[in-house]
């Protein structure tokens, strides 16, 4: 696994690992976002030359990343999805990669690339737009919140944003 750097916020430690995620020890969380499952299958619907394997390369970071970290939940801070599901050509590999994680409960906030979101085809929880969970409120936007710490998907995203990684910096980010 890639290098992580162990911190605390909000009083809790977290470690921040390389392969853009957060791992909660405590709540033996994992969280990772802007998976964008599909996104290949749009462009490539929508005439764009972009070549396959984007699904099967994500889902093999997902599992080096729970073959490291003991995760009971694994939180996707939004845009699991990039477009519809039901018959994209990508669900029957993530059907097969949650097949091998019976026991991993998986709770999505939705991003606004979820629209067709539909937890039941993808055995998922709904968790909505936010959620409180110990300390922080999660959400998919970076938008502050009065007395919480948020974890926003921009601040774990998948691939990092700009505002993470130095390029540039966006209000209410954690790196801001």
């Amino acid at each position: 696994m890639d290098a992580e750097w162990r911190t605390r916020l909000a009083g809790e430690p977290v470690h921040l690992l390389g392969g853009r995620a957060l791992w909660r020890p405590r709540a033996r969380a994992l969280l990772v976002a802007d998976l964008h499952l599909g996104k290949g299958d749009a462009f490539r619907r929508a005439g764009l030359a972009i070549p396959g394997g984007g699904t099967a390369l994500d889902l093999r970071r997902l599992d080096a990343l729970l073959a490291g970290y003991p995760a009971e939940v694994l939180w996707i801070l939004g845009d699991l999805l990039h477009g519809p599901a039901p018959r994209a050509h990508w669900l029957a590999a993530w059907r097969t990669w949650r097949a091998g994680h019976p026991g991993l409960r998986i709770r999505v906030l939705r991003g606004n690339h979820d629209r067709a979101f539909a937890a039941s085809v993808l055995d998922v929880e709904d968790a909505g737009g936010e959620q409180r969970d110990g300390p922080f409120l999660l959400r998919h936007d970076p938008r502050p919140a009065p007395g919480a710490h948020v974890l926003c998907g921009t601040c774990i995203r998948w691939p990092p944003c700009p505002a993470c990684t130095g390029a540039g910096r966006r209000s209410g980010c954690a790196k801001a």
